[in-house]
């Protein structure tokens, strides 16, 4: 059976990712930052956790290097789903609560999978519309973004509004 890792397994997206995952059968180890987090999953994917089908490994700190080197040497995965990135807007510290983790967590994730997980065929890094749309054009109706379509806020932008720290 294909083994696949969710990182942020308890993020809005992970979980509607977990549920496909797991009607289509597939074994789920999900990374989490903390074991209390895990109580409103083991709860709503109780027969999943009971079977073994949903697991959790826990990764508390995203940013720092290595954070994933431990589960991925535990389990052989064929697949990495990465999801894992805060979005809150009442951030104190832009960077080091949103743009941080998002960068690090993606960078170190790929690091990982790289050095410790050679049984990793396919990696998948999810985004949103954040990535790609523009905050000083607001919303476009009707506009069919491709790759040409970047999010513009710069650095200096980002680190000073976590609005526009989650859009970066």
């Amino acid at each position: 059976m294909t083994l696949v890792l969710v990182s942020g397994i308890n993020g809005f997206v992970a979980v509607e990712v977990l549920v496909s995952l797991l009607k289509r059968g597939y074994d789920v180890v999900g990374t989490i930052r903390s074991e209390s987090k895990t109580a409103f999953l083991r709860n709503k994917f109780k027969d999943a956790v009971d079977s073994g089908k949903l697991k959790f490994a826990i990764v508390p700190d995203i940013t720092v290097p290595g954070a994933f080197d431990e589960v991925l040497k535990q389990y052989q995965f064929d697949v990495v789903l990465h999801t894992s990135s805060p979005f809150y807007l009442n951030a104190k510290d832009v960077e080091k609560e949103l743009l941080d983790p998002a960068i690090k967590g993606t960078k170190g994730i790929l690091e990982s999978i790289e050095k410790v997980a050679p049984s990793v065929k396919q990696v998948v890094i999810t985004s949103s519309l954040a990535a790609v749309g523009n905050p000083k054009l607001g919303a476009a109706p009707g506009h069919v973004y491709t790759e040409e379509d970047w999010c513009p806020v710069e650095w200096d932008e980002a680190i000073s509004n976590p609005y526009l720290g989650y859009l970066a």
